[in-house]
């Protein structure tokens, strides 16, 4: 499944930006998805939630914006556009 692909990628870049701050746990998250990726944000959240289990990211609050911009065709379907660490 496609979907269950990008989340494992995602919640590996989330584990490793924990990482790198020297955490264990994100508290929220901001994402930036294309529209044209044919996602929801509420079909993104269910996937995620499903995905991030035992992960840094397990209970992170998702802020998620879905973007029109298609400038860069390549440009990825998921960006993080921010993580909330603990303080």
């Amino acid at each position: 499944m496609h979907e269950s692909g990008l989340m494992r990628g995602l919640v590996k870049q989330l584990d490793e930006l924990a990482r790198a701050h020297g955490c264990d746990r994100i508290a929220g998250v901001k994402l930036a998805i294309r529209e044209s990726g044919g996602y929801s944000a509420e079909h993104f959240k269910e996937h995620f939630y499903a995905a991030s289990g035992g992960s840094s990211a397990q209970d992170a609050v998702l802020d998620i914006e879905v973007t029109t911009d298609d400038t860069y065709a390549r440009s990825p379907q998921i960006t993080i556009v921010s993580i909330e660490v603990p303080e």
